[in-house]
């Protein structure tokens, strides 16, 4: 029966070591590789694209594009597009919407200033002018979807499923539920913390290794681009070494109350 329960510890402790490498990875690559680096791209194909503009124009442009605002609209249009080549969403959302108008009005001045025409705020933000608006946008995203050959839509289904909210919740509550089958099967308030602690460290050596892979190989792809940018994959450096910290904590910890349980005993 003894033998079971450790063969089953180990077991679970295997999926979820693979589980929670897989959840650091997706929550702090996602953010990186689809705000910073599809976002850079895009700001910079605008720049590209406005050579015909003076040096203080281009200024301007170069301002507008390092606005905050600018990261949060080009990531909801992405979640857009990904959800409509996926099949989840037949439209854009509302969110992209305002984030347009927002960013129009938080760079007012400034697209005046490069377009050299005036803007209505009024009017721009009317309900006429957010239908056009949405017309628009949903024309783009049909237009784009039928150049997507299938390869790259499933690629892209694929990338939406795996980073969705949806997806990455159930997996923190499948670890969650992981967990406390192997704190079960220890029949102890404390046995559980040395096969955690270890998915911990392995999930941490994995995290960092995958850091310093994924590392190279986005800093060499940027290198032989026209791209003028570096991307700051650290936040997953940072995950992994946390996870790699907490595991040698677990354990250390379960060692001393082991000892302590066991000069009760020989006491």
């Amino acid at each position: 029966m003894k033998a079971l329960r450790v063969f089953l510890i180990v077991v679970v402790s295997i999926v979820l070591a693979f589980l929670l490498s897989g959840l650091t990875i997706l929550t702090s690559f996602k953010q990186k590789i689809q705000s910073e680096f599809i976002g850079e791209v895009f700001k910079q194909t605008i720049i590209k694209e406005s050579n015909e503009l003076d040096d203080e124009k281009k200024e301007i442009l170069d301002e507008i594009m390092e606005y905050k605002g600018t990261n949060d609209m080009i990531d909801s249009l992405i979640d857009d597009y990904i959800s409509y080549v996926s099949g989840e969403s037949d439209e854009i959302s509302e969110e992209t919407i305002d984030y347009f108008f927002d960013f129009i009005k938080e760079n007012k001045e400034e697209i005046e200033r490069v377009s050299g025409e005036k803007i209505d705020i009024e009017e721009i933000t009317s309900d006429k002018s957010r239908e056009e608006l949405r017309e628009t946008l949903n024309n783009g995203l049909k237009e784009i979807r039928v150049d997507t050959n299938s390869s790259t839509a499933t690629a892209l289904k694929i990338y939406g499923k795996i980073t969705s909210d949806k997806f990455i919740i159930t997996l923190l509550i499948i670890c969650l539920v992981l967990i406390l089958i192997i704190g079960l099967l220890g029949w102890s308030l404390y046995k559980w913390m040395l096969p955690v602690g270890i998915v911990l460290i392995f999930s941490g050596i994995f995290t960092s290794l995958f850091f310093v892979v994924s590392k190279l190989i986005l800093t060499a792809a940027i290198n032989q681009s026209e791209l003028n940018f570096s991307l700051d994959l650290n936040i997953m450096l940072y995950y992994g070494l946390g996870e790699l910290v907490c595991g040698i904590v677990f354990i250390v910890v379960r060692n001393i109350l082991d000892k302590k349980t066991l000069t009760k005993v020989e006491a």
